[in-house]
């Protein structure tokens, strides 16, 4: 069950078709991949088994989507831009 996504994602889930998506490389290697999942741990092996696949440019988000809420999500992320809406 997906409890969270965040807009413009494409979730890989920790299922035996979310591996063989990992495995078949359906994810862009021109582009920066960002893994996350609840609390960072699966995203952390996933991103792990990413780059034992090749793929260079893969971060974690840190404390996964529940942590990343925790800490303001979009909103925290407009402010640290100077764009929060008032």
């Amino acid at each position: 069950m997906l409890l969270s996504t965040i807009k413009g994602t494409s979730p890989v889930r920790s299922t035996s078709n979310g591996v063989r998506r990992l495995r078949a490389a359906e994810l862009p290697r021109d582009r920066m991949v960002v893994m996350y999942c609840n609390s960072g741990s699966l995203s952390a092996q996933a991103a792990f088994a990413l780059r034992l696949l090749g793929h260079d440019n893969v971060k974690v988000l840190q404390d996964g989507i529940e942590g990343w809420k925790a800490k303001g999500g979009f909103d925290a992320n407009q402010r640290s831009l100077g764009k929060a809406k008032p």
